[in-house]
């Protein structure tokens, strides 16, 4: 399935994927559902904390951005693609408003 997003679309991850931190720059996600663990690192922490409520790209990649040292244009790159796979392993999903999660 073709994901695509813009900055204004509102993400959440799905209420029931648990994330568990795994040293300073990982953590491991149980889809309980599926039974199927997944992990995310480095930049893929700090967009999986900023998916807990409803947020979009634009503030994922603020987030992103305060953390690590890079430019916007690579952020927004590197977000949107963290945040596709998210989406295509059915760990987060597309809300029509910001209060629906």
């Amino acid at each position: 399935m073709a994901v695509t997003l813009t900055s204004s679309m509102h993400l959440v991850a799905r209420a029931d994927v648990l994330g568990s931190p795994v040293g300073d720059d990982a953590t491991i996600l149980l889809d309980p559902s599926a039974g199927r663990y997944y992990s995310v690192e480095g930049a893929g922490v700090a967009v999986w904390a900023g998916l807990a409520a409803p947020t979009t790209l634009s503030a994922l990649c603020a987030r992103v951005e305060a953390e690590y040292a890079v430019n916007h244009a690579t952020c927004l790159r590197d977000v949107e693609a963290i945040v596709i796979e998210l989406i295509e392993c059915g760990l987060v999903h597309l809300v029509t408003s910001p209060d629906a999660g």
